[in-house]
């Protein structure tokens, strides 16, 4: 798939995993960290949570998605988890009670 970089570079949802997944180095060890903690939550136990928190164009969107590009490729981790990308502009978030679960579960029917 070829895409114009102007437009891939500011939206990871556009690149390819291959590439998505080979350009991604600075953050490796935040990445590991939060696999980790991805792997380490236990069936039945409250799941631990992380939050990324930063300005527009820090690379929260691109941390999440190595995140969920990362446990795809995993058959382990695969099974046991399903990452669910809502739209970078999606205001899920804001009504939850009506939509929200709608986007998780149209999410998880792509898969």
């Amino acid at each position: 798939m070829s895409v114009p970089l102007p437009f891939a570079l500011y939206n990871p949802a556009l690149l390819p995993p291959e590439a998505l997944l080979a350009e991604f180095t600075a953050r490796r060890p935040m990445l590991e960290t939060v696999l980790n903690i991805v792997r380490n939550n236990k069936p039945g136990q409250p799941p631990q949570h992380a939050l990324f928190v930063g300005l527009r164009g820090m690379g929260k969107t691109t941390m999440l998605w190595v995140i969920a590009h990362s446990i795809n490729r995993d058959p382990e981790f695969s099974r046991q988890w399903l990452p669910v990308v809502f739209d970078e502009e999606s205001r899920a978030w804001v009504t939850w009670q009506t939509s929200g679960w709608r986007q998780s579960a149209n999410g998880a029917c792509d898969w």
